[in-house]
């Protein structure tokens, strides 16, 4: 199991030292961590020793998720109020909200229209370019919106339907050299667009493929053009690389820890429920899974006997074999998302935020700043 490194406060009322159900995390390039503490309706930033630095959304944010982060802003996935909120990154202030976005539809071979929206963002939803171009899930009107940096809508992606290169339900959005990737778990494929929406290629699920999605979640991508892949509903992550080619891992023979678990009456050995929710890769193109997941029952030291749940985070090497278990349910329970950025991982659980570096050796901690 990994190390721990540094935590960061406990449940609490809204006050500069305390978390309530924080979600969403980025990192700028300076190193500072960007917290979205969703109880408590704010943004929280630290350095990168989680020191606490300032606090964005006095009263302005209700129920905020997705986060991003450029060299000049903070956008905010602010989920309660229908809108992104732009925040100034040099003073904090709220600068603008995303509210409307515009959709060109055609009617007939020869006649276009024009529809405005007011916008659902989706909890999650959120990505940003290395140009600065903002990507937006809509969770009601399922499109993705593209802002630029200058705050002015430059293209929504509509492919609504059920054949090739469409989506209905897109959940997760993620830009890597110049193409986008959307996931859509309602017909359980993960989409590949260029830069001006035109569609590439796609991962579908389709019943006589081995190498086939059902739910795709998490999507994510690394320097050497490789996509990631949480496959919900069957337990998996895939590895699709920029020919094309598809990596499965197959987590009952990948060398992830098993556990004594109590079943029919007896106990066993039986692999955990591998349930993956978000993906990222490192520098090196070591691959990191936040994974959900349930036990049927557990039998402790004792011999009592449980039923519960567990989340924790596993690191797998670039053809997916398992390495090691960086956070478990044990010490770090309600684990909800987390960044690899500069050789550490950071880490957002229910309780508070926890630093490691790539290991799994934790750093520093600190449980009431």
């Amino acid at each position: 199991h990994g190390k721990f490194i540094k935590k960061m406060n406990s449940f609490g009322e809204n006050t500069s030292y305390t978390f309530n159900a924080p979600s969403g995390i980025a990192v700028d390039n300076e190193g500072n961590i960007y917290i979205s503490d969703t109880g408590n309706n704010r943004v929280l930033i630290f350095d990168k020793d989680l020191k606490f630095l300032k606090q964005l959304g006095n009263n302005d944010l209700n129920s905020p998720t997705g986060i991003a982060v450029d060299d000049k802003k903070v956008y905010v996935s602010d989920f309660g109020n229908r809108r992104i909120a732009v925040f100034a990154k040099d003073n904090g202030k709220l600068i603008d909200s995303i509210t409307k976005f515009t959709v060109r539809r055609n009617v007939g071979f020869f006649s276009t229209y024009y529809k405005t929206f007011t916008f659902a963002p989706s909890p999650m939803g959120i990505s940003i370019d290395d140009n600065g171009n903002l990507y937006f899930v809509d969770a009601k009107e399922n499109v993705i919106v593209i802002f630029g940096h200058d705050g002015k809508e430059k293209q929504a992606i509509e492919k609504f339907g059920t054949a090739e290169g469409e989506f209905m339900d897109p959940y997760g959005v993620a830009v890597f050299n110049n193409t986008i990737y959307v996931s859509d778990q309602r017909l359980s494929r993960v989409l590949a667009f260029d830069a001006n929406g035109n569609y590439k290629f796609g991962v579908y699920s389709t019943i006589y493929e081995p190498y086939s999605v059902d739910q795709p979640i998490g999507i994510s991508g690394d320097n050497n053009g490789n996509i990631h892949i949480c496959d919900e509903a069957t337990g998996r992550i895939l590895n699709v690389n920029n020919k094309f080619s598809i990596k499965d891992m197959d987590f009952s023979a990948s060398g992830i820890p098993f556990k004594d678990v109590y079943q029919n009456g007896e106990v066993g050995q039986v692999p955990f429920v591998f349930y993956p929710q978000e993906i990222q890769a490192d520098e090196n193109g070591n691959i990191y899974v936040l994974d959900y997941g349930s036990i049927v029952g557990e039998l402790d030291e004792g011999g009592n006997f449980s039923i519960g749940t567990f989340s924790r985070i596993l690191k797998f090497s670039p053809d997916l074999k398992y390495k090691m278990t960086i956070a478990d349910v044990k010490k770090f329970p309600f684990l909800t998302d987390f960044v690899v950025d500069k050789g550490y991982l950071f880490a957002t659980a229910l309780s508070g935020v926890f630093k490691f570096d790539l290991n799994g050796k934790i750093i520093t901690q600190n449980v009431s700043l």
